[in-house]
């Protein structure tokens, strides 16, 4: 077990390093290779990487936020699954979705 921790703490440290090292090099930032994306749920944007393939007058990033946990569950239940709201509401009283 001690072995596995130590893996898993090496490649934690690493991630953490290759994030720092991606974020600083300049031809990332030239390229806009990462986008920032506002939260509802934080104050800080996410990073996400942007697209590779640049075509002029084409948006670099998604135009709006990203959705939250949860926030389309209701929709896609009701259109793709053709739920109603009796059975939508049982699935929330057992907590297979959220509230």
């Amino acid at each position: 077990m001690p072995a596995l921790l130590l893996g898993v703490l090496v490649l934690v440290l690493l991630l953490w390093a290759l994030h720092a090292f991606v974020k600083a090099d300049p031809h990332v930032a030239a390229r806009d290779m990462l986008i920032e994306v506002p939260r509802v749920d934080a104050a800080e944007p996410m990073l996400v990487p942007g697209n590779p393939v640049k075509l002029s007058g084409a948006p670099e990033g998604p135009v709006a936020p990203l959705p939250g946990l949860g926030e389309h569950t209701e929709a896609v239940l009701r259109e793709s699954l053709a739920l109603d709201d009796r059975e939508i509401e049982a699935l929330r009283r057992e907590g297979v979705i959220g509230p």
